[in-house]
């Protein structure tokens, strides 16, 4: 039962640390790109209109008897996968990324892929925001259904949390 509380122990713990590396990935991994930071938004939204054009306009194919439009169908399902792709190979490949401080430094590898996931939060909340906004530019407010969007964020970061730590040990 102590294994299962260790995490959370740990992350509470190097809370500071866990948030300045997290803070330091999100900045230094798009430093050499052309655009920078900008790269992690447009890179996505690029994703999500080809896939739009290809599906709805060139494929014709559509959401047919659910009334949604079908860009609010695809956005709805690639954002939490993005989330989940990121957080999940950052996380897994997170101790390659950190060998400096696996090898040198006493340091408790534990909280590693959370710096990985958090990481990748900081691109998810900005695309959350966008779902809703594009969500509510066809005229589909936030209601008792939005909150299982919420829910899929944390089983998502959870499920990529427990993926990369099983990777770890």
């Amino acid at each position: 039962m102590n294994t299962i509380f260790s995490l959370p122990m740990d992350i509470y713990k190097n809370r500071r640390l866990v948030a300045k590396l997290a803070k330091n990935d999100f900045k230094t991994r798009y430093a050499g790109s052309y655009l920078g930071i900008v790269w992690a938004f447009i890179q996505p939204v690029i994703t999500i209109l080809v896939y739009w054009f290809v599906f709805s306009v060139g494929f014709r194919s559509g959401t047919g008897d659910l009334g949604v439009p079908f860009v609010l169908y695809l956005v709805a399902g690639i954002v939490p996968w993005f989330f989940f792709q990121d957080a999940l190979i950052g996380g897994t490949n997170s101790l390659l990324e950190y060998n400096y401080l696996v090898k040198k430094v006493v340091f408790n590898i534990s909280v590693l892929p959370v710096v990985k996931i958090i990481s990748a939060m900081f691109v998810h909340a900005f695309f959350v925001l966008f779902t809703i906004i594009l969500y509510a530019a066809y005229g589909k407010f936030p209601d008792f259904y939005y909150l299982q969007m919420h829910s899929n964020q944390h089983c998502a970061s959870g499920r990529s949390l427990a993926d990369s730590d099983h990777v770890d040990r």
